[in-house]
């Protein structure tokens, strides 16, 4: 970049605001008025270093103000506006990943404004951190944090709580520091008289210049912490929006954090807009939070997702309707004329069609018996085929019955091939948020054999309407991508009768005999016995009935 000494005289002629470092010369001033300012603020100050922002250029004194070089014309600003490529906002957070569509997408070179709303103790800002702490990790972005609500060191704390190797900067309203040094700024307002609109727009304009100054090759984005806070001129009820255009203009993005009963709240104006919210369960005690994306581009998941405050960070569990969304297509979907068998020859030949023995890709299966009729031994045979299946690489196996101790003794021969979901204590939406990222992690190869333990436990997890709506997207699910599914059920249960209406197949093991029964098939109700399950040793075989030749 190269360097140009000008004088002060040469500076006080340039039309437009000029600053000098927080003092604000106006624009109307004459020349000689301006030389005269700047010369009395210099004599004020004692530093040795400063910095004059115009709109012409920049420029930068390093001996009491005697000498200017100028370190960026309008050309070089022009280039380092547009010079930076799109990014997303985000986080390791795979359910705020996923109902924001990979990521709030931010254009540098247009400016991109996200609103995120919400009563007291929704976790907004919590939210906004953990988004910025990840961000900072990665890219080259430079992020002024301004606070109307809560002390700077508070909020520094929680940056380094998600992110240790950042070191922020944190300076009060009145700037005493007069350079940036650190790619966090937080500014701290809490206890400011009067922060008017006029001044924050003011000094953000400062703010940003002066941030480019020194992270020349980093994108900028502004947070405006309480926005609802800043004093408004009654007669401009929507000058807000001026604010939003100013940092636009500027090309850096824009984070406003508000109260959502706030009037001037800028969703109109904003690319990306979310609403948190809590509230009391009838007739008790707890409360229940929600995030709305009330505003998006394509590719995120718009309406209410539940979500959980912890230690590590906000936890969103995406809801059911977005989960419905169609599937990403997997490269090794098999056939679906091919079948995934049980290896027990009398059983996979009852299921099969068209001489193809065994439950066929993207079917789904209802095996139902009281405890102790061989259940988990046939569940087994069919977990452990998949080690003969040459283009199947793992199973799928959730569990509303036991724990991953159980699940490592009990198939320990193939367990490594075993992707397994712990789901006793969590949601519908949670599991099948789960199964869909096992299934589609690639990396780990194909997945097209899965079994869910326990569908009977929903009864006490969840109302009819929910337990109805998971089990018609699991199987819709299943289908799309060619997964031959098994939902295993205890007792008489309303899930399991749910689900016994919209499966492929139903078989049926009873107590006293331990006789198979084929009761669904094709989609079609039947009743055709199949014979009595026996063992011996590892081996399942299915025995004919007594007298009857079957």
């Amino acid at each position: 970049m190269a360097e140009e000494t000008v004088s002060l005289e040469a500076i006080a002629q340039l039309p437009g605001l000029l600053r000098l470092d927080d003092y604000v010369i106006d624009a109307d001033l004459s020349p000689s008025e301006k030389l005269s300012k700047l010369e009395a603020r210099l004599e004020a100050c004692s530093q040795a270093h400063f910095t004059i922002i115009a709109d012409a250029g920049s420029f930068v004194s390093t001996d009491y103000g005697c000498t200017w070089t100028r370190i960026l014309d309008p050309e070089e600003r022009k280039t380092l506006k547009t010079g930076h490529s799109p990014f997303r906002l985000a986080t390791g957070e795979p359910g705020i990943k996923y109902v924001t569509g990979g990521g709030i997408l931010f254009d540098p070179t247009h400016g991109t404004t996200l609103t995120v709303g919400g009563g007291a103790g929704t976790g907004k800002t919590l939210l906004v951190v953990q988004l910025l702490a990840e961000l900072l990790r990665h890219e080259r972005v430079a992020c002024l944090y301004y606070t109307l609500n809560q002390h700077g060191i508070d909020l520094k704390k929680r940056f380094l709580r998600f992110n240790p190797g950042l070191e922020p900067q944190v300076v009060g309203w009145k700037l005493n520091e007069r350079v940036f040094e650190k790619s966090l700024v937080i500014i701290s307002a809490r206890d400011a008289p009067d922060i008017t609109l006029e001044k924050t727009r003011n000094r953000i304009h400062r703010d940003i210049e002066q941030m480019r100054l020194c992270n020349l090759s980093c994108s900028i984005v502004v947070v405006i912490d309480g926005s609802d806070l800043i004093e408004m001129p009654e007669e401009k009820p929507h000058a807000f929006r001026s604010l939003i255009k100013e940092v636009r203009s500027r090309t850096a993005g824009l984070i406003l954090i508000q109260s959502s009963t706030d009037e001037r709240r800028a969703e109109n104006e904003a690319d990306f807009a979310i609403c948190m919210s809590k509230r009391a369960l009838p007739n008790s005690t707890d409360m229940v939070t929600h995030m709305e994306v009330v505003k998006a581009k394509s590719g995120a998941h718009r309406g209410l997702h539940e979500y959980i405050i912890e230690n590590q960070g906000i936890k969103v569990i995406p809801s059911l309707k977005s989960l419905e969304d169609g599937a990403r297509p997997l490269r090794h979907v098999l056939g679906r004329q091919q079948a995934a068998c049980f290896n027990v020859e009398a059983f996979d030949y009852a299921l099969g069609n068209h001489g193809t023995p065994g439950l066929k890709y993207g079917d789904t299966l209802v095996l139902d018996g009281k405890p102790g009729t061989g259940k988990t031994n046939l569940v087994g045979n069919y977990l452990r085929a998949c080690l003969e299946a040459r283009r199947e690489k793992r199973v799928l196996l959730v569990s509303y019955r036991f724990g991953e101790e159980y699940v490592r003794e009990r198939f320990s021969e193939f367990y490594n091939r075993i992707a397994f979901i712990d789901a006793r204590n969590l949601s519908a939406s949670e599991t099948l948020f789960l199964i869909r990222r096992h299934v589609e992690q690639q990396s780990r190869g194909p997945l097209h054999r899965a079994v869910i333990f326990g569908i009977g436990v929903l009864d006490v997890k969840e109302p009819p309407e929910i337990i109805h709506q998971f089990l018609r997207i699991l199987k819709e699910y299943f289908y799309r991508l060619a997964i031959a599914g098994v939902l295993v059920n205890w007792d008489q249960t309303l899930a399991r009768d749910i689900a016994q209406n919209m499966v492929t197949s139903v078989v049926h093991i009873s107590k006293k005999h331990g006789i198979i029964r084929l009761k669904r098939k094709n989609n079609y109700p039947v009743d055709e016995k199949l014979g009595i399950i026996s063992y011996e040793g590892d081996r399942i075989k299915i025995l004919q009935l007594p007298g009857t030749g079957v």
